[in-house]
């Protein structure tokens, strides 16, 4: 199961670029599930361009499966993530393409979002000074917070807000509010900081039970005080 997974995850890219022949190890799997040999051969003749690859990171993003006695458990988050770094590795050595963090975020307080700024961010500056590395650039998604993405997406009316952008929304989702998030977002885009001069606030649940896996990724950091919050 992991094995298939962890091929699944680059079928689409490599249908679009012309990879899915024959001998690709999921070609079997598409026939079996309806995809005909002819959309095949037209994904092998007509590969498109990828100048930029722009790679999703949630907490979500990596995960576990278990063999149990009776059915195969997915554990997500995983108890112990790769990290974005040496995930991105992976796509860079199978597309040798330039990449970036194109959308990242994280449900939770602004302290929590905080710190999951700082961890991705802190990957995305050790993929930018590694050599043979092109990393283009950051992205959080969305820039405020959302009010229709998590759950009433085809619907007119959103009655909450989901706490997940750089800014954050007042009740009645008419005004962005500036944080210590925005702050911090805007000195690192205009180069005043880097992600070593963001305090770090410790998470809250269910946030700190989700990064539990991160650990190794947060043991140099220096937190704050207990009582100190984010505004």
């Amino acid at each position: 199961m992991a094995a298939h997974r962890n091929t699944l995850r680059f079928l689409v890219t490599d249908l679009i670029l012309g990879r899915v022949d024959t001998g690709h190890p999921l070609y079997r799997f598409l026939r079996l599930n309806g995809m005909s040999q002819r959309t095949l051969h037209w994904f092998l003749g007509h590969p498109a361009k990828i100048d930029l690859l722009a790679l999703d990171y949630y907490i979500h993003s990596e995960m576990q499966w278990r063999t149990g006695k009776d059915r195969i458990e997915r554990i997500c988050p995983s108890p112990v993530p790769k990290g974005f770094a040496t995930v991105a590795r992976d796509y860079i050595e199978r597309y040798q393409r330039p990449v970036m963090l194109g959308e990242t975020n994280i449900r939770g307080e602004v302290a929590d979002r905080l710190g999951w700024l700082k961890y991705t961010y802190q990957e995305c500056e050790a993929l930018a000074q590694s050599e043979g590395v092109d990393f283009r650039g950051y992205g959080w998604f969305p820039i405020w917070d959302s009010c229709a993405w998590a759950r009433d997406l085809c619907r007119t009316a959103k009655t909450e807000v989901d706490p997940v952008g750089i800014y954050s929304l007042d009740e009645k989702r008419e005004r962005r509010i500036p944080t210590e998030l925005s702050r911090t977002f805007e000195a690192l885009a205009k180069g005043r900081i880097t992600s070593r001069d963001i305090r770090p606030y410790a998470f809250q649940p269910p946030v700190s039970d989700w990064m539990r896996g991160y650990a190794r990724f947060t043991e140099d950091w220096v937190w704050r005080e207990a009582g100190e919050e984010a505004a």
